[in-house]
């Protein structure tokens, strides 16, 4: 028989028992989902990691200013970048010269300098022949050049709109009466005429003292005319005598090798 001193201690170990095994229940789910937020912390910083992995390999390779960039790699900002070459300006040195102009008007010498206005261009150009006494104008050149025919007439009657006192220039103007025009302001006469081949626009300025009539500047004008038309057909020529030579040299059989040795044997 089991005294009621014992079933009392039995009991009491039974629950102690149970007790025991039910706080180690809850410790374990306790436990779990801090280990789970562990875990999960630890693929979320893993995770994060090739995120910038991958964003400092894909700032290397777009040029980008991260610390994996390339150095070998050029940006769109390295001064390893290609470069526009400019290309210079129109050529007119041969159209008018200090020599040329002495020439033609007569009187004393002349200076080459530059023409204040419009910056050159390889579509414009300019220059001016100062008289070397100093106490006139002298002449001026300006130069427009283009590559397509309508563009030119445009340019042209805007030019005409711009100058004052145009005037038509008279019969003694010969070959440049239907393609000029004259005009005349503060002592400087004007002719601005134009060419077909090659595309030009010439303005000629002249002051009164150095071309006392209006024939002096058209019979200037004419003179820069064929010169320019004389640069042209060297330059065509040129060109020409260059393709000949080049067609002749392919036309041209090789030499027939030798067949024979050194010792003059077959």
């Amino acid at each position: 028989m089991v005294s009621p001193s014992d079933r009392h201690h039995l009991v009491l170990a039974v629950l102690f028992i149970a007790c025991a095994w039910t706080m180690g229940a809850c410790e374990d789910e306790t436990s779990q989902p801090s280990e789970q937020a562990d875990a999960a912390s630890e693929r979320d910083t893993t995770a994060q990691s090739a995120d910038d992995e991958s964003t400092s390999s894909d700032a290397g390779a777009a040029g980008g200013d991260g610390a994996s960039r390339d150095p070998g790699r050029p940006s769109a900002r390295s001064e390893q970048s290609g470069t526009i070459t400019q290309k210079p300006p129109l050529e007119i040195d041969t159209y008018m010269t200090p020599e040329a102009l002495s020439k033609v008007i007569g009187g004393g010498a002349y200076q080459s300098t530059s023409l204040p206005g419009k910056k050159p261009s390889p579509t414009y150009n300019a220059r001016r022949f100062q008289p070397s006494n100093g106490r006139d104008y002298g002449a001026g050149l300006q130069v427009w050049s283009f590559d397509q025919q309508k563009a030119l007439e445009s340019t042209f009657e805007a030019l005409r709109s711009q100058y004052l006192n145009v005037e038509d220039p008279p019969e003694s103007a010969g070959s440049l009466q239907d393609r000029a025009f004259l005009s005349k302001r503060s002592g400087i006469r004007n002719v601005v005429f134009h060419l077909e081949a090659p595309r030009r626009i010439v303005a000629v300025s002249c002051g009164q003292q150095t071309c006392g009539s209006t024939d002096i500047l058209l019979k200037l004008a004419r003179d820069i005319e064929e010169r320019i038309v004389e640069q042209v057909d060297e330059q065509t020529e040129s060109k020409e005598s260059t393709k000949a030579d080049d067609a002749q040299h392919e036309t041209e059989a090789p030499d027939e090798p030798d067949s024979q040795g050194d010792d003059g044997s077959q």
